[in-house]
């Protein structure tokens, strides 16, 4: 459930928390002009195939081209199996949309099988089918669904039926039916005017897509009036003005310190968090997976370590999958919860993880928690993941978070004198180094030790503009 959007709009970014009773859920970004965003469509040109890849490279006019997958291309029916060089060839123009937004240097990730989401259905141009969510488990339930949009079906048609359609009103359903084909007809008529690489479509900005997908909304704060504005006079299927509190915020405080959001992201940005009873979450976010330890570490709540590991797995439980909303984690996720002996208590955890994730719609598969406590998920990507958004890769660390230390950058200054020592044959050997380096060198009496090993002079200078881990060798003539 989200009650409340707080939207922040300023030079280049515009941003909208969401929240429930107070507490903030999930964050959508969008920055520059948010061309890059998923589920934008493009009209683009095949600049390279690549069969060993199986896969071409489409120019859309973003800074890198995107990857098309042969198994995504529209024409691609035998679902991997056709070659992508009998697909598509070099210059031939595609429409695409985008289903992985550019991240870690690669471009986007695109499809050929263009999807138009709306609150209750999702158009599928040339489908010809009708999906229904498997969420909808009630079998009269989907058997109304099914009758309703197979009486409105027309040739191409294919429409995935949402969640969020179970027990909607028959005529909502009609009009966003009739809403989806009218964008469909203006891409395609701008498909006809447009040269490659051309923007077609563009998803809705960060505000409205947050209406769209949660239509309990009831309050609306923004820093901007222009957006204030808009919204009042806005014509569409998925918000009324008049049911929606809507208030133009002209405090002092910014207001995502007023509502509490930025210490929220700065929070989200970091890999320990605390859980009320004394136990914690350690959040890793790696290339192939995130893993997600909870420790009950000074967690005291219960009356055995049974009970008092139930409970920190239950309060874990919650705030992990808040984190991923929060994080825009996306992939496969690995949560290793503390150790429950008794089954019941396993089985109550897992309840208590399907229900804090039944609000999340990106989520598309929990498996039951394993002996060793493992709980796998999978969570489908709808932003670029909050960390990526916000931070970049240390220049000194890699990106790892770490670097070495000064004792290791000591060491390895010794083991470079030496190599450089055994490729000349004479010459004063001067070492210039950070200040930090500098007393570590000199404690080891590095100095003194290398230039009677060496038979040589060996000099080392100080440089305070150097990084701790920045040293420079170089052997020179003696006079």
């Amino acid at each position: 459930m989200i009650d409340t959007l707080i939207c922040n709009v300023s030079l280049g970014e515009t941003r909208v928390a969401m929240l429930n009773g107070g507490r903030i859920v999930s964050v959508i970004h969008e920055r520059g002009d948010g061309t890059d965003k998923i589920g934008n469509i493009f009209l683009g040109r095949v600049a390279r195939v690549e069969p060993n890849l199986d896969a071409a490279f489409v120019d859309i006019g973003l800074e890198r081209s995107g990857f098309l997958k042969a198994r995504y291309a529209a024409s691609s029916t035998d679902q991997g199996q056709q070659q992508i060089n009998r697909v598509v060839h070099e210059g031939q123009e595609l429409l695409v949309q985008i289903s992985r937004q550019p991240r870690l240097g690669k471009g986007a990730l695109l499809t050929g099988r263009i999807s138009l989401p709306g609150r209750y259905l999702v158009l599928s141009p040339g489908g010809n089918s009708i999906r229904i969510s498997r969420r909808i488990d009630d079998a009269n339930e989907r058997a109304r669904l099914e009758k309703i949009l197979v009486d409105q079906l027309v040739a191409d048609d294919g429409f995935v039926v949402r969640t969020a359609a179970a027990n909607a009103p028959n005529e909502a359903l009609i009009k966003e039916m009739a809403y989806l084909r009218g964008i469909w007809q203006q891409i395609r008529e701008r498909c006809e005017s447009e040269s490659p690489p051309a923007c077609l479509y563009r998803d809705s900005d960060p505000l409205i897509s947050a209406l769209r997908d949660h239509p309990e909304v009831i309050s609306i704060i923004s820093d901007s009036s222009s957006q204030i504005a808009h919204a009042r006079q806005l014509n569409s299927p998925y918000f009324s003005p008049e049911r929606v509190g809507i208030e133009f915020y002209q405090g002092v405080e910014p207001i995502f310190e007023r509502f509490a959001v930025e210490p929220t992201l700065e929070g989200a940005l970091g890999a320990r968090v605390e859980l009320p009873s004394g136990g914690t979450l350690f959040i890793e976010i790696g290339e192939a997976l995130t893993a997600i330890d909870v420790n009950s570490a000074r967690s005291k709540r219960g009356n055995s370590p049974e009970q008092t590991a139930l409970t920190t797995n239950l309060e874990a439980a919650r705030e992990a999958l808040r984190q991923l909303r929060l994080r825009d984690i996306a992939g496969l996720v690995v949560i290793d919860f503390v150790n429950l002996r008794e089954r019941e208590n396993r089985r109550h955890l897992m309840v208590k993880i399907r229900e804090a994730a039944s609000d999340d719609p990106n989520i598309t598969r929990i498996l039951d928690i394993s002996e060793l406590g493992l709980v796998e998920l999978v969570r489908r990507r709808a932003h670029r993941p909050l960390s990526e958004t916000i931070l970049e890769d240390c220049p000194h660390c890699g990106g790892s978070g770490q670097r070495k230390s000064g004792e290791s950058v000591a060491l390895e200054i010794v083991r470079d004198v030496l190599r450089h020592a055994r490729n000349t044959q004479s010459g004063r050997i001067t070492v210039l180094v950070a200040p930090i380096v500098a007393e570590i060198l000199d404690g080891m009496a590095a100095k003194s030790d290398l230039t009677e090993a060496l038979a040589r002079p060996v000099e080392i200078h100080v440089q305070e503009n150097f990084e701790h881990d920045e040293f420079e060798i170089a052997v020179n003539s003696v006079p």
